[in-house]
């Protein structure tokens, strides 16, 4: 049974592989700026006299 692949599964690997790694970098995009403005909306949408402890 022979090892070389052929381009077409070369390509589709290097795709899948290029893919897998786009689909990450915007999850962690998205976490990162989730993380960064949380707190600014926080602080727009609660009351500003609010009590925290209920």
């Amino acid at each position: 049974m022979s090892q070389a692949y052929t381009k077409q599964q070369k390509a589709s690997r290097i795709k899948g592989i290029i893919g897998a790694a786009s689909g990450n970098l915007v999850e962690w995009f998205d976490f990162y700026i989730y993380a960064v403005f949380a707190v600014y909306f926080t602080q727009a949408l609660t009351a500003p006299n609010m009590d925290s402890s209920t």
